[in-house]
Parts: structure tokens; C-alpha cells; sequence
């Protein structure tokens, strides 16, 4: 159980780190080991990041979370990137 809620909060942080970076028209960060980014949708002003990472234990192998995270997008400045 204890693991399980490590790899919950760890995919926390990575899903609202990838999310921030997206929103503000950048790429996304490297994600921490274990982690896999698993999509990125962009909605009207709003994007959304998936990410999922393994529960590292012995038992139930295979085992894994995902987290979501939402953001609104940073607008940009006329002519810019």
C-alpha cells in the first residue's frame, strides 16, 4: 500500500510539472524514472497531461497508477513562437 501511494504522489508531481510546461507553450520536462507520459491533449484554452508510473513491488507486478493533470494555456504574444 505504501508504495502504491509513492508512485501516486510521484505521478502527482511528474503529471503537474509536464502540465505547467505544456501550458506555457514549452516541451515537456523529462519525467522521472518509472514514469511514462501518456498523452497530452490540448481542449479550447485548457490542456490536459496523463501520466502513468509503475508501482515498483513484488507482488503485484505489472501494477500501475496514472494521474492527470489540468491547465489553463498561457496565452501567447502576437507574433510569437
Amino acid at each position: 500500500m505504501l508504495a502504491a501511494m509513492t508512485a501516486k504522489m510521484s505521478a502527482v508531481d511528474s503529471a503537474g510539472a509536464a502540465v505547467r510546461a505544456v501550458a506555457r507553450g514549452e516541451p515537456v520536462p523529462e519525467l522521472r524514472e518509472g514514469t511514462e507520459l501518456i498523452g497530452v491533449v490540448h481542449d479550447g484554452d485548457l490542456v490536459r497531461v496523463t501520466v502513468r508510473r509503475q508501482v515498483p513491488t513484488p507482488i503485484f507486478e505489472g501494477f500501475y497508477v496514472e494521474e492527470t493533470a489540468v491547465a489553463m494555456a498561457e496565452p501567447r504574444a502576437a507574433g510569437g513562437p
